[in-house]
């Protein structure tokens, strides 16, 4: 089973589309693998956005690459 996580940020707004996306983006992926987000809200007298998202969360550091493939006796 794959486990899922809802965010709700608030987040600046960007000068233009790219600027938005990458303010986005960086925001979420350090949480883990994004699965979809939307703007859900705009405050312009703030310029803020609402932005929520789906994500997967990041596995936590492992000591070796193949400590997950360890077998159980």
């Amino acid at each position: 089973m794959v486990e899922t996580r809802y965010l709700s940020l608030t987040l600046p707004l960007g000068s233009t589309a790219a600027a938005v996306l990458a303010t986005v983006e960086q925001a979420i992926a350090p949480q883990g693998e994004i699965l979809r987000w939307a703007i859900t809200a705009v405050d312009p007298s703030r310029q803020t956005l609402a932005v929520e998202a789906v994500i997967t969360p990041a596995l936590p550091p492992t000591d070796s690459p193949d400590s997950a493939l360890t077998p159980v006796p």
